[in-house]
């Protein structure tokens, strides 16, 4: 039968352990797919567990299970509880195997992750997974790179991926850990206070709508993406050309080192010492250069046409897939290798693209939070000043603009918000963030010590948040909390610094508090039926497909989700997302 059986029953005949694998003795089993590498994810098999001390692993590869669908089918049954730990990942493999062989999608609505609890009760998942593997099972434990070692000293191939790997191998690691995973559950689960438990339910439950959401996609209008593409090309032309004028390739990082340093730009090297070191994190450093501000508008460029223009020419449709892994729980979107279709991040398609998706029902309707982060800064720091200005209903960007800019235009001619204006509105978020004279002059594109003025007036103005963010610094605190009681693991000081962990403590509760209104506004709107046709969240924004969602949007429902942060929503429809 192919079947790899691990447990204390080995002396049961092959029909019998088959037999208790297709009728779990509950309704719950864990489950982990095993692929060629986590870009390539081919699934080479997978292993599920009916308890702590039984599981089987079902081949796919190099010899497939002769009751593969069989066992599938569990997969895609709504009465079977599926835990995971990080099951997205698992999801998505299954999903891409059913599409190979025109099988049913796997169930994605009664599923539950160990890696998520962990995440929200700030524990490391992959460490508390490894404890239990030693301390409650017993279980031998090897690693992904240990199998991979393995394969180099058998095969004496120095590139090498599972399919080198020794099948045995594969099939024992994933047994382990399906009964870890299920091991981890009770435990897990029973550390968790209410609020945590709360967190955990949004997240599960948005999981599974997500999942469903990324199947719909968003149908691209090919005319106006091959009019971007014909623009970028020609911008790019440009930059290229301007390189070559003044003697070196701007797309080369080596020239462009030498290039920056001819010219007095002084880079520091990479880590391997061996050239200047080009990365856009160092090149903002110097971006009121004129000379670095051109090579960095000709990568972002370039990025744009290679991410989100060239990969989808000729295609119908546009695609992302979500993950909610991220430290603060915030959603994130990106591409997958598919075999079905190409996506990519949906979350940073630049403003002047959107006009490349078309709505299948002829118009879109959207609703944004607005400045969702700067309130939730508010609420926590308590600042007075940022309090009344919301509580009067004025724009706490405004505030900023005319004491920073007070002889500045607040529109341009066209009647579009002003440089300064925005200026002073991007500069606000970055306080919020704690960002360092170096980091607003980067952001804002100001020199460091316009940047060092506005920190100073942007303090004086708001002294409670300066004291409230000084407070978060160096208390030694292992994680935060959000408004709603998810906890947030900080990166330990020797991970990537004291000052990196410090910042973690301010950033962390502001973004993990603002994700934690914007999925639990997303699920209210999706099961009332408010969101009809859910196509996209990029961050505080949702979009949906049809009129229904700006005809019957329910303001006071989903703007007083926290009863101490009301958050307006901005709603608007169009054939155009814009």
């Amino acid at each position: 039968m192919k079947v790899h059986y691990y447990g204390p029953n080995i002396d049961w005949s092959e029909e019998k352990l088959i037999d208790q694998l297709l009728h779990p003795p509950t309704n719950m089993i864990a489950i982990d797919t095993e692929t060629v590498s986590l870009t390539d994810r081919t699934m080479l098999g997978f292993g599920i567990a009916i308890n702590p001390n039984e599981a089987y692993y079902i081949p796919v590869w190099p010899e497939r299970s002769e009751i593969l669908e069989s066992v599938y089918h569990l997969l895609t049954r709504v009465d079977i509880f599926k835990l995971g730990h990080n099951i997205n990942f698992d999801i998505s493999v299954l999903r891409q195997f059913a599409v190979s062989e025109g099988y049913p999608y796997c169930d994605v609505t009664n599923t539950h992750d160990t890696s998520t609890i962990a995440n929200i009760s700030a524990l490391d998942p992959d460490l508390h997974t490894l404890a239990l593997k030693h301390t409650k099972l017993n279980l031998d434990f090897f690693t992904i790179q240990d199998i991979l070692q393995s394969a180099r000293e058998s095969t004496g191939k120095r590139s090498v991926n599972m399919t080198d790997a020794d099948p045995d191998q594969i099939a024992l690691k994933c047994a382990n850990d399906v009964r870890a995973t299920y091991a981890l559950w009770e435990p897990l689960v029973n550390q968790m206070n209410t609020n945590m438990w709360d967190c955990y339910q949004v997240d599960r439950e948005l999981l599974g709508i997500l999942k469903t959401v990324e199947r719909k996609g968003l149908a691209l209008n090919q005319n106006k993406l091959y009019e971007r593409y014909k623009e970028l090309l020609a911008q790019l032309e440009l930059y290229e050309d301007w390189g070559n004028d003044n003697g070196f390739s701007i797309s080369s990082p080596t020239q462009v080192g030498m290039f920056l340093g001819y010219n007095n730009i002084v880079l520091p090297t990479t880590r391997s010492g061996k050239q200047l070191d080009t990365s856009e994190e160092i090149l903002q450093r110097f971006n009121t250069n004129p000379l670095v501000r051109n090579i960095l508008e000709y990568r972002k460029l370039a990025k744009v046409k290679s991410t989100y223009v060239e990969p989808f020419i000729g295609k119908d449709r546009f695609y992302t897939h979500f993950r909610l892994d991220l430290a603060t729980g915030r959603l994130a979107s990106g591409g997958e290798k598919c075999l079905d279709h190409i996506c990519s991040n949906g979350q940073n398609i630049p403003a002047n693209l959107r006009d490349m998706f078309t709505p299948d029902s002829g118009i879109y309707s959207w609703a944004d939070m607005s400045q969702l982060e700067m309130r939730v800064f508010a609420y926590l720091s308590q600042d007075k000043a940022l309090l009344e200005l919301y509580k009067t209903n004025q724009s706490v960007h405004n505030d900023t603009f005319k004491i920073f800019y007070p002889d500045k235009p607040r529109y341009k001619e066209d009647g579009k918000d002003s440089d300064y204006y925005t200026k002073a509105k991007v500069g606000n978020f970055t306080m919020i963030f704690d960002g360092q004279d170096s980091t607003i002059a980067s952001q804002c594109e100001i020199p460091v010590l316009e940047a060092k003025r506005f920190r100073q007036i942007w303090f004086a103005r708001h002294p409670d948040a300066k004291l409230w963010m000084e407070s978060k610094q160096n208390t030694g605190s292992t994680y935060e909390e959000t408004i709603f009681g998810r906890r947030m693991r900080i990166p330990p000081d020797y991970e990537r610094g004291k000052s990196h962990s410090n910042k973690c403590r301010i950033n962390y509760p502001v973004q993990g508090s603002g994700a934690d209104l914007n999925k639990r506004a997303l699920l209210m709107l999706y099961k009332k039926g408010y969101l009809s046709d859910l196509r996209l969240q990029v961050h505080d924004e949702l979009l949906n497909d049809g009129i229904e969602f700006y005809d019957n949007f329910p303001h006071e429902l989903v703007s007083n989700i926290h009863p101490d942060i009301y958050v307006p929503w901005e709603v608007s429809k169009g054939e155009v997302w814009i």
